[in-house]
């Protein structure tokens, strides 16, 4: 959110035009990095939300809101497992009330 302020501010109160705005992507001239932002975000963004829609078409509402509600749960231990990244005492508390929130 505050690239997009940052931005706007830039662009349009300092009068400073593109050349303000283009240092926060320097990679906004690469065709590359377009063609992977674009992928990202329909090619495989896209694909999740298509299946997770058929998903969810195959089971019943309540048992696709419990799975869809343990997604912090597979998120936490999927960071720990391939990341390592280690969870606070907050973030787990958070995650305990999102899915007892659900039931």
């Amino acid at each position: 959110m505050w690239v997009v302020i940052s931005a706007t501010r830039c662009y349009f109160i300092d009068d400073g035009g593109w050349d303000a705005v283009a240092h926060l992507w320097l990679g906004w001239r690469s065709w590359q990095a377009w063609a992977l932002l674009a992928f990202s975000a329909m090619g495989t963004g896209a694909l999740a939300d298509v299946l997770q829609q058929y998903g969810q078409k195959m089971v019943s509402a309540s048992e696709a809101n419990i799975l869809l509600c343990v997604e912090p749960v597979f998120t936490m231990i999927l960071g720990r497992v391939l990341l390592g990244e280690v969870t606070s005492i907050t973030e787990k508390v958070g995650g305990v009330l999102i899915v007892f929130a659900a039931l």
